[in-house]
């Protein structure tokens, strides 16, 4: 039986090493972990592993010296090492190998690429180790891995190249592998840092592992993996250096594949909707510190269902790609809004789906010239396209949205663009618009619905519906979560997404949440009171509410005047409330502890997530964000992604609950991952009392009634 590779993990955050673990074991790796470079040190003197994966910022000592550590032992200096760092900076990565890492990766760490690279350089590991055991060993290893291998004599400038080796710089094998046709071999933007290596290589003595490009004889150009070492050194002089060299463009073409199915769009080549977002949120960091703006032109082709229901998919795919190419050649024009032009051209255009595109710019000089874009884009747009024999004429409506005056974070910038565009397209099509706060709602509009949001405070309005918890064991009701509904005298239910912004923004949120906590409150001891035993109910806390200096109090008057225990009450509050002001947040959390109310940490995982986070505020459930359940158990990230979470709160004796649990599928796979609880349509959306009650008696006492996946549990 094979034995699994031995790798050290080492890391100060333990909710990274908790992913990375995951990762390394789901491809058969054996792992240990260590949270510092001492402790790294000392465990590497208990057992050493096959590779370090090892961060680069720890306290106590970080990865380079760590690093260093390595270098001067005999018995470690070849135990590869892969840097984690979010530093990508070309100091950095020089520092990283300098003081003696084989390879980095700079975070956020795609996972799929991290195990190919640990693959790739424990096999390279292998074949040098193979090299220094016999050269049988390393024939065998080159047939298998298909690595080339060197020496270099410096006396002489003579390299000896295997058979390989010369297939890999495109040359027939047995030719004369000369150091001239070697160094013109490795192009401009590659030569430097491979001299440099060879440098520190004979400077210290240490083993030299990097990458770089190769330019055959015939033009065409190949990603070469080079290791090397010192042979021979006589006095301070280094007489002789042998190595391996491995073609792997096939890799890193597979690397780029997933990149770019994760990435870019399929259809067009352009960046998704995930890419642009990545990019704007960049952008709108450095914007902010500069002081400078931000444009968004949000684009949606007019009437393109039209192109679809009448001609077919084919030909409206084809006629995307064109709008596509268009867009492309238009923005590559480097002064299109006087920019200053660090952006690349692939950065400032996505398409986010169907017929919608974003255009971003920043730190341009003029806004006025936002205008002109605009313009040429609409002129361009209306030119025909023949596809497939069809005459096609098309135009589009823009919105434009600038920060920070019209939005300071990427949702709302993103939000107001689209309005813009609406408004653009409402307007008549075909044209463009700038983003005002009387598109988003007239003053009157706004005032007219604060108004009678007072108004229905007043006079009580407000509903509640309650979604029910179900254990993911028994797949009985144990708990439910209340939400408010406004039950409006014209309009009839209207649901939170069109008033709870209104409340916070005006204050009103604080007497609407005292609302919504009485009637739970009020609601669960009636339930008690007939007989409905539910383990608690659970109220959404607004960020504005729950900065509230004088929450505590009201809450503990609530239970007092409903005679609800606080062990029955759970409060939910998001990541972003509590991230407001820390201290003052768990201060606040610690006196609802006190008092015996339950925490619930809401949509957790697309926030400030992290096990210092976890850990420092005082909870008692984790929910995780319907996001990451939506696509279970298919999308491999977000599965992984699950397991850590539930694997996290359960070590911190924390139950988890999963939201927006809808199909058969995600309920089997959560609970087969020990997820503690979940709610979702699968079971039932949110019900009024009356209909929550015979819910709950029903399932109860009949099975037709629990999710289907039950009985395949």
């Amino acid at each position: 039986m094979t034995t699994p590779y031995y790798v050290l993990i080492v890391d100060d955050d333990q909710m990274m090493r908790l992913l990375s673990r995951q990762a390394m074991m789901a491809s058969g790796f054996e792992v240990a972990e260590a949270e510092d470079g001492l402790q790294a040190l000392d465990s590497i003197k208990q057992r050493k592993p096959d590779l370090v994966l090892l961060d680069v910022t720890m306290p106590n000592l970080d990865g380079f010296a760590v690093c260093r550590e390595l270098s001067k032992n005999e018995d470690t200096q070849r135990i590869p090492v892969i840097m984690l760092t979010g530093l990508e900076d070309a100091q950095s990565i020089s520092s990283a190998y300098e003081a003696g890492a084989t390879d980095f990766i700079i975070k956020p760490i795609n996972w799929h690429i991290l195990i190919q690279r640990v693959q790739q350089v424990l096999r390279a590991s292998e074949a040098s180790s193979a090299l220094r055991t016999s050269q049988a060993r390393l024939e065998h290893a080159q047939r298998i891995a298909h690595l080339g291998n060197w020496e270099w004599d410096t006396d002489s400038d003579i390299i000896h190249g295997s058979d390989e080796a010369c297939r890999i710089f495109g040359i027939e094998p047995g030719l004369k592998l000369t150091l001239s046709l070697v160094e013109a071999a490795i192009p401009t933007e590659d030569y430097a840092r491979v001299t440099n290596g060879i440098r520190q290589l004979v400077k210290y003595g240490v083993s030299l592992f990097l990458e770089h490009q190769i330019r055959r004889p015939n033009g065409d150009i190949r990603i070469a993996q080079q290791q090397a070492e010192i042979f021979l050194k006589k006095g301070n002089r280094v007489r002789r250096i042998v190595g391996t060299i491995r073609d792997i463009t096939t890799e890193r073409q597979t690397e780029e594949h997933i990149r770019r199915l994760a990435f870019y769009d399929s259809l067009t080549g352009l960046p998704n909707r995930r890419m642009f977002h990545e990019r704007l949120a960049t952008a709108l960091a450095l914007a902010n510190r500069k002081g400078a703006q931000v444009a968004i032109l949000f684009l949606d082709l007019d009437r393109f269902k039209r192109i679809n229901d009448t001609l077919g998919h084919a030909v409206g795919d084809a006629f995307l790609l064109e709008t596509a190419t268009r867009l492309k050649a238009l923005v590559r024009r480097r002064d299109v809004v006087g920019s200053s032009g660090n952006e690349r051209d692939e950065d400032l255009i996505a398409r986010l789906g169907g017929d919608e595109f974003t255009i971003m710019f920043s730190d341009f000089r003029n806004t006025l010239n936002l205008a002109k874009v605009a313009q040429r884009i609409l002129n361009i747009i209306k030119k025909p396209v023949t596809i497939d024999g069809h005459e096609i004429f098309s135009s589009v409506s823009i919105g434009i949205a600038l920060f920070p005056g019209d939005g300071t974070d990427l949702d709302t910038l993103l939000k107001n663009a689209d309005t813009a565009m609406f408004h653009a397209k409402s307007s008549g099509r075909g044209r463009y618009q700038y983003y005002s706060n009387e598109m988003n709602a007239s003053s009157l509009a706004k005032l007219a619905l604060e108004t009678e949001l007072r108004q229905a405070i007043d006079r009580n309005e407000f509903v509640l519906h309650f979604q029910p918890k179900l254990d993911m064991i028994s797949n009985q009701i144990v708990s439910v979560e209340a939400l408010v509904r406004w039950q409006h005298p014209q309009r009839g239910l209207v649901y939170p997404g069109e008033f709870i912004a209104l409340a916070e923004e005006t204050g009103m949120i604080m007497e609407l949440g005292r609302i919504v906590i009485e009637q739970a409150c009020l609601q669960f001891s009636h339930w008690r009171e007939s007989g409905i035993e539910l383990a608690s109910i659970a109220v959404n806390l607004s960020p504005v509410q729950f900065r509230r200096s004088d929450l505590v109090e009201q809450i503990a008057a609530i239970l007092e005047q409903t005679s609800v225990s606080p062990g029955n009450l759970e409060l939910e509050i998001t990541e972003g409330a509590v991230m407001h002001s820390e201290e003052t947040a768990i201060e606040l959390m610690r006196r609802l502890k006190a008092l015996g109310i339950r925490l619930t940490m809401d949509d957790f995982g697309i926030g400030y997530s992290s096990l210092s986070f976890l850990t420092r505020f005082p909870i008692d459930h984790l929910k995780i964000d319907r996001s990451f359940v939506s696509d279970l158990p298919q999308n491999q990230e977000k599965a992984a992604v699950v397991r850590a979470i539930i694997a996290m709160a359960h070590s911190l004796n924390l139950t988890t609950i999963a939201e927006g649990v809808e199909t058969r599928e995600q309920a089997l796979f959560l609970h087969s991952t020990g997820c503690d609880q979940f709610q979702g349509f699968l079971f039932s959306r949110a019900v009024p009392a009356p209909s929550l009650a015979r819910l709950i008696e029903l399932t109860n006492t009949q099975t037709v009634l629990k999710p289907r996946y039950a009985s395949e549990i």
